[in-house]
């Protein structure tokens, strides 16, 4: 076939943005739009993501086969590789008997594939090894253009001057529709394309790792939608996201009553804080955190793409984000160490929060554990990586160097080190990192006891701080400090 590509790929993580974006324009080029191209590329960022990370024991450099062609009706994508056997019979047999206790990880996969594709089906073909077939059939979509004409289809009829709607909880059967909205509200500007599966939203709501509230309208129309996020590291302190008000119903207040609203389902479920993310792109989103109380506590440098409405083709660089924080129901918290060089900015951070803290200084000739250090290490798909010092160690400077060192080979851009300031090692073990390239970034209170402070590296990226734009005085003055330690780890 004329139309058909073969791709020998090695089974190797850096290239898989590569390879994604090479399906997308594929796609594209072959009749794919709109919400299809979200989910073909959401569809094969799960296989072939699976198959580089869990497809091979390691032991030598693997690589699989990406088959794609057109036919007259839609795509086809074959994935053929030769890694580890696994039984195609009981991942299907796993979907269908979960239970509400049964893990996510073990059905969602499979659930992003069927409802983003139109076919699925995984063969083991013995010493041949494995086949994941995938088809998505061409459907005729139109794809909105422009802003403007979102909002003229959004505003006919015209809506009435006084608008009457209602907050609640989403219910199953909208997850679709929210799903829509999403697109329609931000296109290809959504960082969180599980927003896109209708599937997937239903299950992280029934688990509750999702708190979904919609604004609807009195003819039962979805306005707006608004999330709380439950993160495993920090269950206390869920993050308030997933905002979105569908394009001609905007200006009509129904952000600030969901965000209001979401506000107050935290302080009913008695969570230790509320944290958000305000792109320093522009100021607008950090405005309406502080107005709901939510003030800075970190500067997240360049750890995500930048987009404009053009989706991939309009890639503007990376954007960064003042991580903002408001205490809810944090009862008496365990001492905190901060280090020497970092005292007053994070006493001010604090402060800012209306947050009084015990400050302890770290005893003198603090000998490490003799049991074995713990380094958690994960690396996402916008070029970040994270580290969490878990427990301290014999070696433990060595173990973060050494993840430092694999994560700049594997040319990720900014890699963040979490820090426990409840741990007295923590304030003596600072300056050690700091002679690494890392730099403060801020704090983000944990809930429990467990506040960490965020420091990060830059791998060959350059930083326009003058571009950063802040929310408030609070949030310019942690740019300016950021800026200075930024200054200092990079002379």
């Amino acid at each position: 076939m004329s139309n058909e590509v073969k791709l020998t790929v090695p089974a190797d993580r850096r290239l898989l943005e590569a390879i994604l974006d090479f399906v997308f324009d594929y796609s594209r080029a072959m009749g794919m739009v709109g919400r299809s191209l979200i989910e073909i590329r959401l569809a094969l960022e799960e296989v072939v993501g699976n198959v580089i990370e869990h497809g091979f024991d390691g032991g030598g450099r693997e690589s699989f086969h990406i088959e794609m062609s057109a036919s007259g009706g839609g795509l086809i994508f074959l994935l053929r590789e030769r890694g580890l056997a696994f039984d195609p019979e009981a991942l299907e047999q796993g979907l269908e008997n979960e239970g509400p206790q049964a893990p996510a990880s073990k059905v969602l996969g499979l659930r992003i594939l069927r409802r983003a594709m139109d076919e699925v089906s995984i063969r083991s073909q013995g010493g041949e090894g494995k086949e994941i077939r995938l088809v998505k059939r061409l459907y005729l979509e139109c794809e909105p253009e422009s802003e403007e004409e979102m909002n003229a289809a959004a505003d006919a009829p015209p809506l009435p001057e006084e608008l009457h709607f209602e907050v609640r909880r989403m219910r199953p059967h909208e997850a679709p529709e929210v799903a829509k909205l999403a697109y329609y509200a931000a296109g290809y500007t959504c960082s969180k394309l599980q927003l896109f599966d209708p599937a997937l939203l239903r299950l992280m709501n029934d688990r509750d790792a999702l708190a979904s509230f919609v604004a609807v309208t009195d003819h039962g129309q979805i306005m707006g939608h608004v999330a709380l996020l439950f993160h495993d590291e920090s269950p206390l302190v869920p993050e308030l996201g997933l905002a979105f008000v569908k394009p001609g119903f905007r200006r009509r207040g129904c952000m600030k009553r969901l965000t209001a609203w979401l506000v107050e389902e935290a302080r009913q479920r008695k969570v230790h804080g509320l944290f958000a993310l305000g792109g320093c792109s522009h100021a607008y989103a950090q405005q309406a955190m502080h107005d709901l109380g939510l003030m800075p506590c970190a500067l997240r440098l360049v750890c995500a793409p930048l987009r404009g409405s053009g989706g991939k083709d309009n890639l503007l660089g990376r954007e960064s984000f003042i991580t903002c924080h408001r205490y809810m129901h944090a009862g008496p918290g365990k001492p905190l160490f901060f280090p020497s060089d970092h005292v007053g900015m994070l006493e001010k951070i604090y402060g800012w929060q209306d947050r009084q803290v015990s400050v302890s200084i770290a005893p003198e000739g603090l000998e490490l554990s003799e049991r074995p250090l713990s380094v958690e290490f994960s690396m996402n798909s916008q070029a970040t990586a994270s580290m969490r010092v878990k427990r301290y160690g014999k070696g433990i400077a060595a173990e973060v160097r050494r993840w430092l060192h694999r994560a700049c080979l594997e040319q990720v851009e900014v890699i963040f080190l979490s820090l426990n300031l409840s741990d007295p090692l923590t304030s003596g073990f600072v300056p050690q990192f700091e002679a690494m390239g890392f730099f403060f970034a801020g704090v983000m209170p944990g809930g429990g006891g467990k506040d960490y402070l965020i420091l990060q590296y830059l791998n060959k990226v350059n930083v326009d701080f003058e571009a950063l734009q802040a929310g408030n005085e609070q949030g310019s003055e942690l740019i300016a400090y950021v800026r200075e330690c930024a200054a200092r780890a990079g002379s």
